[in-house]
């Protein structure tokens, strides 16, 4: 059985809106309520793909009630733990097209994630700077954006995102003799930040007792709760390049960059890495030495909630039909990008059309790497 745990799920509340203007009344073009968690999604897709799991987490009030309704649509065994104080949270996710321009005095977010300093010299954008003095200093505060082809749009996802309710010492011990009772033959799946209320060091609990049972086990998680689990030799793991910056403390330049910190996350015990590039693809490094690269198949992006966890399920799917890194490799591509062109977490029909696109090609370390 494959087991996955979600501490902190929600329900999220999904909002397209035409045209999104912080500090006005805004209106919805389409909504609905889904479940929200890392590893509930990765149930949810793997159900898609024909393998079941059970699912643990902690619900608690009318809205932990209303999550497991929606779990049990999907006829997903659930173990969920009952939390006594407070509510699931309920995460509001917005997404929006931009037209032509915006100013980021009114919204910084947009001009982290387009990333400035990548844009300033890409043809797409004009920067403009507001107030311009005799070399102004260029920051959040002064910068306009304006797409020079004005029939493309600039689409932005902004989110808010609940707490949870108080999670005590008593239903963490209810947690851990759940997983007491997990076998060898079993897999567990290990996703998403943990609350504030919880021991910032539980991952690294649950993962030295599945390790002394030798349970296998999948790691999502970023810096400490990632880190901590490597000496009990995660059977995967999956950081993205900023979360691989953000372990390292380092400005990733290159492709050498990522298979280089990539290859010290196995020295300190992951089996098997797979680094997420988004829209340009991802790399595996593998238990046997081996590196691939795979491209990611092109598609317009829709709503990126979901798109890594999509990317865990398909890779577990792929490598449980033909116990190959390749094939895993390939779903996993296939099934994150799926869930980024749709409106929802990826079917199995979404995830098949698109493995035909996927190219996935062997790489070869320089000595140096290695």
């Amino acid at each position: 059985m494959i087991y996955t745990i979600t501490f902190n799920p929600a329900l999220d509340y999904i909002a397209q809106v035409e045209n999104f203007e912080i500090g006005k009344v805004n209106r919805t073009k389409t909504e609905k309520i889904l479940a929200g968690g890392k590893g509930l999604n990765v149930s949810i897709v793997l159900k898609n793909l024909g393998i079941d799991t059970t699912a643990i987490s902690f619900v608690a009030g009318f809205t932990g009630d209303e999550l497991e309704k929606i779990i049990k649509k999907y006829k997903i065994n659930t173990d969920f733990i009952k939390v006594k104080n407070g509510y699931t949270r309920i995460n509001v996710k917005i997404s929006s097209y931009l037209n032509q321009s915006y100013d980021s005095q009114y919204n910084n977010l947009e001009i982290q994630n387009l990333n400035l300093e990548n844009q300033i010299n890409n043809s797409n954008f004009n920067i403009k700077i507001k107030n311009q003095q005799t070399n102004p200093e260029i920051n959040k505060n002064n910068i306009k954006i304006q797409s020079k082809n004005m029939d493309k749009k600039i689409y932005i996802e902004t989110a808010l995102n609940g707490n949870g309710p108080e999670i005590t010492n008593k239903e963490i011990e209810i947690l851990l003799e759940k997983i007491r009772q997990i076998k060898s033959e079993d897999l567990v799946i290990l996703s998403g930040n943990v609350p504030k209320c919880i021991n910032e060091k539980i991952y690294e609990i649950i993962s030295k007792e599945l390790n002394q049972k030798n349970v296998p086990f999948v790691v999502d998680a970023t810096q400490k709760l990632l880190v901590n689990t490597l000496q009990y030799k995660p059977t995967l793991i999956k950081p993205n390049k900023s979360e691989l910056e953000e372990t390292f403390n380092v400005k990733i330049k290159n492709e050498e960059d990522i298979i280089f910190y990539a290859k010290k996350l196995q020295k300190k015990g992951a089996q098997n890495v797979l680094i997420s590039l988004g829209g340009d693809g991802a790399f595996l490094l593998t238990d046997d030495g081996k590196t691939y690269y795979s491209n990611a198949p092109k598609g317009n992006v829709i709503n990126t909630v979901g798109a890594g966890d999509s990317m865990i399920a398909g890779f577990i799917a792929g490598f449980y039909k033909q116990n190959n890194y390749l094939e895993a490799l390939k779903y996993g591509i296939a099934s994150g990008s799926a869930t980024a062109f749709g409106k929802e977490l990826a079917t199995k029909q979404d995830i098949e059309k698109l493995l035909e696109q996927v190219r996935i090609k062997n790489i070869k370390l320089k000595k140096g790497m290695i």
